[in-house]
């Protein structure tokens, strides 16, 4: 079974309605394919502190929480809308995910690109990965040297809204140098 999430954050009503149908996937013993992304016009969070705080607390306790119930099956992950839920859950949910996913999206589907880490060493528990799509503001050599030790990875398709000559230059020469697979490197543009 696939679920394919399109959300929108505007007021806490549609969380607990995202809540809700996590709990239900959940469930579903089915469930081998999740992708959720932001509607297209965006999530916003308010620019006041202190609402700020809660929401991020709301969305930690509640959405991460059932999110997690459901990442032990999946074969395939894809939350483009990572930075909008909690930036620094990006390392509790890479731990949660079913050690066998084929494929795993960690790149943010609006236009400009995210700003959130996670410790690329986590992905080393993927061993069956064979697809990763990552932003382009996440590569890094370390990130290129584990990605070299998962042995059927087969593409990588790096996520930006802009990329000047140095960069891919930079990015393609470390990349050649650095994979002993046949593995594929797409660069996709928003």
């Amino acid at each position: 079974m696939k679920a394919r999430v399109i959300l929108n954050f505007s007021s806490k009503g549609c969380l607990k309605e995202f809540i809700g149908f996590l709990k239900i996937l959940a469930e579903n013993n089915n469930l081998k394919r999740l992708l959720i992304h932001q509607a297209p016009y965006g999530f916003e969070k308010p620019s006041n502190r202190l609402l700020k705080q809660c929401l991020n607390r709301f969305i930690k306790d509640n959405v991460i929480s059932q999110l997690k119930k459901c990442l032990s099956k999946l074969d395939e992950f894809s939350i483009g809308c990572v930075p909008e839920l909690s930036p620094c859950l990006v390392d509790e949910l890479l731990e949660s995910l079913n050690p066998s996913v084929k494929i795993l999206g960690l790149a943010s589907l609006k236009r400009s690109s995210s700003k959130f880490t996670f410790d690329p060493t986590h992905l080393l528990r993927f061993q069956k990965l064979q697809v990763l799509h990552i932003e382009l503001c996440q590569l890094s050599g370390k990130l290129l040297d584990v990605l070299n030790e998962i042995e059927p990875l087969k593409k990588i398709i790096i996520h930006s809204s802009k990329m000047n000559d140095n960069e891919y230059n930079d990015f393609v020469q470390d990349a050649v140098e650095t994979f002993k697979n046949d593995v594929t490197i797409v660069i996709r543009f928003k």
